[in-house]
């Protein structure tokens, strides 16, 4: 694959494939990076899939060289953030402010904590309540200062619990039982109002991120419909 202008993702979830989706509409080369090296049928056509491990600096410097952008898709189990999340970004951080190239980070809504019920804005204080929502405050901090420091050039966006095609929890436990008449299951109050954002749309905003000088140095949502009640 040719190196100029090559977009890299990490990770090729649900979040990695639609981002490469909108890379490759804006006719951008794209390489993903995965543990296993493997393509699913879901990955465009014409994207590179690399074997890699995200944690070794060396190896993610060698798959981001010439880079113009590098996203950070990927994510470990679920139950290892506290442990396993800071050094995978770091080491992607890292290796992307050696190559030179931009960093765009896939984040959630986690380091805002409870708002009493009002609605969450980019510009809002982080006041986690949670590990992990202090862990993913303390790791969008990181890249922040990273940019500011001149290390990196960088930009975040964020979504919330996210549906679409793709499998997910929102879609596979509500949607799809939902169409079939079944009954659904998803965490939270059914009195609360809760914002989902689709999963294309938060591809796209990370892909917009890293086409746009004009981005840099700053947090993004993506757009998402009108909050509405789970029930």
């Amino acid at each position: 694959m040719t190196q100029n202008n090559l977009h890299v993702v990490f990770g090729t979830g649900a979040l990695g494939k639609w981002t490469a989706r909108e890379l490759v509409k804006l006719g951008k080369p794209v390489r993903m990076i995965s543990h296993s090296g493997k393509a699913d049928a879901r990955i465009p056509a014409g994207v590179e899939v690399v074997k890699g491990d995200a944690y070794d600096t060396k190896n993610n410097i060698e798959v981001t060289k010439g880079a113009e952008a590098v996203y950070q898709c990927a994510q470990p189990q679920y139950h290892e953030w506290a442990e396993k999340f800071p050094p995978m970004q770091k080491a992607i951080l890292d290796a992307v402010a050696t190559n030179g190239a931009k960093y765009i980070s896939g984040d959630n809504l986690y380091m805002y904590g409870d708002t009493n019920g009002q609605p969450i804005r980019e510009d809002m204080p982080y006041q986690p309540h949670t590990k992990k929502g202090k862990v993913r405050g303390a790791m969008a901090d990181a890249v922040m200062e990273a940019h500011r420091a001149g290390k990196v050039r960088a930009a975040i966006g964020r979504a919330s619990n996210f549906f679409g095609p793709d499998d997910n929890a929102v879609t596979s436990f509500a949607i799809r039982p939902a169409l079939a008449g079944k009954a659904i299951n998803l965490l939270g109050r059914t009195d609360q109002p809760h914002t989902f954002s689709y999963i294309a749309d938060f591809g796209k905003l990370l892909a917009t991120l890293g086409t746009r000088e004009d981005t840099l140095g700053q947090i993004w949502f993506a757009p998402s419909p009108r909050t509405g009640h789970t029930k």
